[in-house]
């Protein structure tokens, strides 16, 4: 198994589906909005795309 440590703006190709990495930001955020540092990846295979937003909240 391959461990990718992301941050916002990183890409990870898996082949036919490329991955791009919207969070966590660098740096991480401290104090009360530490949960803002949730993975979040948008997933794109062809013109089909998905976002997956971890426990992000309303940014």
């Amino acid at each position: 198994m391959t461990l990718y440590e992301t941050r916002e703006g990183d890409t990870i190709d898996f082949g036919a589906v490329d991955v791009d990495v919207l969070g966590p930001p660098e740096p991480y955020l401290e104090s009360e909005a530490r949960n803002e540092n949730s993975i979040v990846l948008k997933l794109t295979h062809g013109e089909t795309s998905f976002l997956l937003s971890g426990n992000a909240e309303d940014n």
